[in-house]
């Protein structure tokens, strides 16, 4: 590369000296004074219009590969922008459900009945986590062995992980209540 580099230039020199040296003198001494004529003469040599038609067939070439890459890329990432944002509505949802709940739950009276009830609640909520973390291990799990196919995995696993999430979200809010309920009852009880 930096031999046709070099053989291309001394091309260039070659073809420069041989007109310059038939200049006459005046027009010498007019670049010297205007040295805008003598890029406008350097632009003019064959070799340089090559250069300059080459650079610019380049920044096409890689404006369109970046342009393509750019493209190739965007709609997977559209995608996955749009699954996070449905991801999170539902979340929302989930959240504003739970927090519903979660006040009717507070609104309630007190009482070791219902205390028991929120932890065997609790127990059972963090049973069905663990569950719906070990469904959706499993699922990756066969993806990683060839079992099933990428898309098969995308549309299987999504769900059961929302779920595993929801329902540990469920579970750390459930515990926050009952050591809030706890705190509440123990004050209560030494005053």
């Amino acid at each position: 590369m930096e031999s046709d580099y070099s053989t291309f230039m001394d091309s260039a020199m070659a073809m420069g000296w041989s007109r310059i040296s038939n200049m006459p003198l005046n027009e010498l001494n007019a670049w010297i004074e205007d040295p805008s004529q003598m890029d406008a003469f350097i632009q003019e040599l064959p070799q340089v219009k090559t250069l300059l038609s080459e650079k610019e067939m380049l920044i096409a070439q890689n404006r369109n590969a970046a342009e393509f890459n750019l493209n190739l890329g965007n709609p997977s990432l559209a995608d996955a922008k749009e699954s996070v944002l449905k991801a999170y509505e539902e979340a929302k949802k989930w959240k504003l459900q739970f927090e519903e709940k979660l006040a009717s739950l507070s609104n309630l009276p007190d009482s070791a009945a219902e205390q028991r009830s929120l932890e065997t609640t609790h127990a059972l909520l963090q049973a069905a986590a663990a569950e719906a973390e070990d469904e959706s291990d499993r699922t990756a799990q066969e993806l990683l062995n060839g079992n099933i196919s990428a898309n098969d995995f995308v549309e299987a696993y999504r769900p059961k992980r929302v779920l595993a999430h929801m329902r540990k979200i469920k579970c750390e809010k459930l515990a926050e209540l009952l050591a809030t309920s706890d705190m509440v009852q123990h004050h209560r009880s030494n005053p």
